[in-house]
């Protein structure tokens, strides 16, 4: 049944988050459709995420409009806080955002190879926060106990969902710009910007342009297949984040293998396979603490909606500096650096 609701298109990456493809009904209300047949709708999801260790060896999926980050490994240590979650484990890296975890559906679902299974996890709008699949290195027999034990009372074929409320950006004016960039140096880690941002009242492109070029330089990146293979000719260490606003997933490694299917860029190393449509990608932007040289310099590309796509950056020991083919080829970008407003396109 399924097979007929989600047509795979070529084109896309197999594990292809279904917030990738507009569509009038959200993917959470697709699947809701199909309870009980080849969907269970799920309960109880911060007791669920506790016991995912049991799992063994999945593949986690975590992707936004533009890019999909799949890593192969296990759920070991899981920490849950009021809002906020961690998970660490062998190849897996996640943080959780979890005011955006409303739905969960066990999912049976048919590909060419077979019956795929796995768990799925959504935003109160519908839209995809994070997926499990299993692989054939999983434990089923835990798989099928979770499901049973966290198999909600309401299996009606129906899902209600509603809009994430998003307020509009401040004013340019009525933004602090000194308080922000004095919150900006006092930061531990350039991952919380995000959060700085909403606190200032500022979307994310925003506060990257309002802080000036001390703080983040719009730069040109018109070739992002090109990039990729810099990457990989260099071997260079790398961390690779996407996020959605729900999950933020995270590699460490290096680029082994660069290849293009469709509109969608694939960037992969041993057991992780980065997608990235290229024609989403408008703007990318160079961000970094000012004096200190123990935070890496990130890379940031946005979409067309100002929203994040992807971080990059290549990380090193305290005390060491930066990577110095990395210092070089974010100046590359950087002496080709663009006015703020303009906008990037790909090829």
């Amino acid at each position: 049944m399924l097979r007929t609701q989600w047509p795979h298109d070529q084109t896309k990456p197999k594990v292809c988050l279904q917030r990738t493809i507009p569509r009038e009904v959200s993917e959470a209300e697709t699947l809701a459709a199909c309870c009980g047949e080849m969907v269970t709708r799920l309960c109880g999801l911060r007791d669920l995420l506790k016991e995912l260790p049991q799992l063994d060896k999945v593949r986690a999926v975590t992707g936004n409009r533009h890019a999909v980050h799949e890593q192969t490994g296990q759920y070991q240590a899981v920490k849950l806080f009021d809002s906020l979650g961690r998970i660490q484990g062998e190849g897996i890296d996640l943080r959780l955002f979890l005011n955006h975890w409303h739905y969960g559906f066990a999912v049976k679902e048919l590909w060419d190879d077979g019956v795929r299974h796995s768990l799925q996890f959504f935003d109160r709008d519908g839209v995809s926060v994070h997926k499990i699949y299993l692989t054939a290195e999983s434990d089923w027999r835990a798989y099928e106990n979770l499901v049973a034990c966290y198999r909600s009372a309401d299996q009606r074929p129906r899902q209600s969902v509603a809009p994430v409320p998003r307020l509009p950006p401040r004013a340019d004016e009525v933004i602090d710009v000194t308080r922000l960039r004095e919150a900006w140096r006092e930061l531990q880690d350039l991952r919380d910007l995000p959060a700085l941002f909403r606190s200032f009242g500022a979307s994310r492109i925003q506060g990257l342009r309002l802080a000036g070029r001390e703080f983040a330089t719009p730069v040109l990146l018109t070739d992002l297949r090109a990039l990729m293979e810099v990457l990989w000719e260099t071997e260079l260490p790398l961390i690779f984040q996407v996020d959605n606003g729900g999950a933020m997933q995270i590699h460490g490694g290096t680029v082994k293998q660069v290849e293009s299917t469709g509109l969608w860029l694939a960037a992969l190393d041993t057991d992780f396979t980065l997608y990235v449509q290229r024609t989403g990608i408008a703007s990318a932007w160079l961000v970094r603490k000012p004096e200190d040289k123990d935070t890496p310099a990130c890379l940031e590309l946005y979409n067309w909606a100002g929203e994040n796509v992807l971080q990059i950056f290549s990380p090193f020991p305290p005390g060491q500096g930066e990577d110095a083919i990395w210092q070089s080829l974010l100046g590359a970008l950087e002496s080709e650096s663009i006015p703020a407003e303009s906008r990037l396109h790909t090829v």
